[in-house]
């Protein structure tokens, strides 16, 4: 990965099989409200590769989807070609539409126990699922991920403007920073967050 421009390109190169990347934020949310990222497609080689935006508890290092909240896009083709976004949650619910932007922004919310996955398109937010799952009062960890297909083509995105929107952080301090997963090992980054608390009315 390398930065520029202000944007955090993630990516591998060709025929890198298997090739996955996970972003955790080091921080465990008690309260999460939302969690945002912009995202641009920089290229795509070969038949697809994918980009996630997630939620998850600590158990989660890269398993099935299931395991948490998400929602993602997928890029197909040299040219782009059929591009899709979708997003799960724990129970299993799976939906999926065609014909989404390349670059835009991926919003998850969440309203106590119902989760909301959107996509921005053409200036709106397009709602892509609603469900609902009790992860009690586990923290929750947004995490970004991305991977190749079996094909494994070279591909590359590009993030911005990470958002994390929160009541309190969880009890249990830890560094704020981003850690990487990767074949290649753990290393530590660190990333531009902007944090919403609610504030106080103001008088008139």
């Amino acid at each position: 990965m390398d930065e520029s421009v202000g944007k955090l390109n993630v990516g591998g190169s060709v025929g890198a099989a298997g090739a996955d990347m996970i972003i955790r934020y080091n921080q465990a949310i008690g309260d999460v409200g939302s969690v945002r990222i912009d995202y641009s497609w920089v290229f795509c080689t070969g038949h697809k590769s994918r980009f996630y935006l997630g939620l998850y508890d600590s158990s989660w290092t890269g398993g099935a989807d299931h395991d948490g909240v998400f929602i993602k896009t997928i890029r197909y083709g040299t040219t782009g070609g059929s591009r899709a976004i979708d997003s799960g949650d724990p129970n299993g619910l799976y939906d999926i539409d065609y014909g989404t932007p390349s670059a835009g922004s991926l919003l998850i919310e969440r309203n106590g126990d119902t989760f909301r996955t959107s996509y921005l398109q053409s200036g709106s937010w397009q709602l892509l699922l609603e469900s609902s799952y009790d992860f009690g009062s586990t923290p929750l960890y947004p995490y970004l991920r991305t991977s190749n297909s079996d094909d494994n083509p070279a591909w590359k995105v590009a993030l911005d403007n990470y958002t994390l929107e929160y009541s309190e952080p969880a009890a249990v301090p830890e560094p704020s920073s981003l850690v990487l997963f990767s074949g290649l090992g753990i290393a530590g980054l660190v990333m531009s967050w902007r944090r919403k608390r609610p504030t106080a009315p103001q008088p008139v």
